[in-house]
């Protein structure tokens, strides 16, 4: 058996997830502000949980995206 440990889960879910989130919602979204969403994301980021990191890129959308709901759910 091997003895180095695996990964934790959380590095699953890591800077790449946020790059690709920002550029899949610009794709949907051109007016889409990457850089502040990247900015709110990443602030404390490699320190939070998996389940912190979601709700983190889950606020950042929220304070992305246009606030009218049906939009915001059109783009995602």
């Amino acid at each position: 058996m091997d003895p180095t440990p695996a990964p934790a889960l959380k590095d699953g879910f890591a800077h790449a997830t946020v790059d690709w989130t920002a550029r899949t919602v610009a794709a949907a979204h051109p007016g889409f502000d990457t850089k502040r969403f990247r900015k709110i994301v990443l602030d404390g980021f490699d320190d939070l949980s998996l389940m912190a990191r979601v709700r983190r890129v889950a606020e950042a959308l929220a304070a992305t995206l246009p606030a009218d709901f049906a939009q915001a759910h059109a783009i995602v």
